[in-house]
């Protein structure tokens, strides 16, 4: 990339916007990002970015770090990541310390695994990662082990003394943590109960888990519980699912 703006600068160039899909991922596991979007703004400003136009930011609860990195770098477009870090900590009150921990843990997992994704996929020819590639191969980024490891991290701080902001911030972190381990458990088993008791989270934390790919079938969760179906199927098709299904059932209950 960088000798592609360096050849773009030699040809004349003076300005441009950076204009990324990164966030328009839809993942329901941890992207670990937030660096990497940092870099890759001030990467682009050295060559001269004026500013990013990300692609419509269809925030999941899993990148919120990711979001609050992006919007404080369009609004101080000099500001370091370890700024924007230490803010983003500071919100979690006393448990920054420990949401720390757990995010540097996250992120060195996936700064190690993102460029063998990346790898495997110029193997097939892809030469540039976009959104749906994203959403696709999230979940190579991370074991069960690994998340269950990341959920003691956080479950290891007592939380008692929490108030306000800070305590909800840090409570939903929590259930993100297990929300993640059950997703991935559930993808790599695709067993009836573990799908229904996946729901069921889901369901049961809609006001965090807001948007509506997490508690319905979207494209890149789609395509990860059946490999067997393509992306023509799925958008050109009035699919219904057993979610479909539960969610009906669940509304008559009501």
């Amino acid at each position: 990339t960088e000798a592609e703006l360096k050849a773009w600068k030699e040809a004349g160039l003076r300005y441009f916007y950076f204009r990324p899909n990164y966030l328009h991922n839809r993942t329901m596991l941890p992207f670990g990002r937030e660096k990497f979007i940092c870099d890759a703004h001030h990467l682009f400003r050295r060559y001269g970015s004026l500013g990013d136009f990300f692609d419509s930011c269809t925030t999941t609860a899993a990148t919120k770090f990711e979001i609050y990195a992006a919007l404080r770098l369009c609004a101080k477009p000099e500001t370091t990541f370890e700024e924007i870090a230490a803010d983003w900590y500071a919100t979690f009150g006393a448990a920054s310390a420990c949401v720390r921990r757990y995010y540097e843990r996250v992120r060195a997992r996936c700064d190690r695994e993102f460029p063998k994704v990346v790898a495997r996929l110029a193997a097939k020819g892809i030469e540039y990662v976009d959104d749906s590639h994203f959403s696709r191969n999230v979940h190579e980024l991370h074991t069960v082990a690994e998340l269950k490891d990341d959920l003691a991290v956080l479950e290891s701080f007592d939380g008692t003394g929490l108030e306000g902001e800070a305590k909800r911030k840090f409570d939903d972190l929590k259930l993100c943590a297990r929300h993640y381990v059950m997703t991935l458990e559930t993808l790599l088993s695709k067993g009836e109960e573990d799908k229904a008791r996946l729901i069921a989270f889901r369901a049961q934390h809609k006001t965090l888990f807001s948007q509506n790919w997490w508690t319905q079938w979207n494209k890149g969760e789609y395509w990860l519980w059946d490999g067997s179906k393509e992306k023509a199927d799925y958008e050109n098709s009035a699919i219904t699912t057993w979610m479909d299904d539960w969610e009906l059932n669940a509304a008559k209950a009501r």
